[in-house]
């Protein structure tokens, strides 16, 4: 393992392929934000770097032969950042033994209205539940004092850190029910 100047261990070094480093350092990046004062639940660093070692053997054997990790890459018809990092988290997925994806990039409607998208469902094979897990990568600058989160611009004002963090409540996706599409994928 390797060390940032920050003292954070740096996964992705060490790998052949650049495909497999960026899954390596996607599973075992920690989330840049920790917003206490929202209703859902925050992976901790901790968690991030434990999933890196459940797959870690599994990301060995792929950095021999990356092809089909490569295949799916290169298969996206959408080449965002943000699609990219979501393909190599739904990959992670396929290599860890305890969570299934059942479903990706999931469109919540009201009638003809589109509310939002929630972008996994996840199966815990271990608890037996399911829960929603929203991913993101963007590109921020920090301006100011940087530990509060409006201090963080994105492109655009819509792409404000803070303004980005509100969007749950907003449309209100993490109250929707699940149960009823997560429960026949798992069947």
């Amino acid at each position: 393992m390797y060390l940032s100047e920050r003292g954070k261990v740096l996964i992705s070094a060490g790998y052949t392929h650049r495909c497999v480093a960026d899954l390596a350092w996607a599973v075992s990046s920690p989330s840049l934000l920790q917003y206490q004062q929202h209703d859902c639940a925050w992976f901790s660093d901790a968690w991030y770097l434990e999933q890196y070692r459940v797959i870690e053997e599994r990301l060995r054997q792929l950095d021999r032969d990356p092809a089909r990790l490569e295949q799916l890459l290169a298969a996206q018809k959408d080449r965002r950042l943000g699609n990219y990092f979501e393909t190599l988290w739904a990959y992670a997925l396929e290599l860890h033994p305890r969570y299934q994806l059942i479903e990706r990039n999931l469109q919540i409607h009201d009638g003809e209205r589109t509310l939002g998208e929630m972008d996994f469902i996840v199966h815990d094979q271990l608890s037996g539940r399911c829960a929603h897990w929203e991913l993101a990568i963007k590109f921020y600058l920090g301006i100011g004092n940087t530990r509060n989160h409006a201090a963080w611009h994105g492109p655009g004002i819509p792409a404000k850190i803070m303004v980005r963090c509100m969007i749950p409540y907003r449309i209100n996706l993490n109250r929707i029910d699940t149960r009823p599409v997560a429960g026949a994928a798992v069947r």
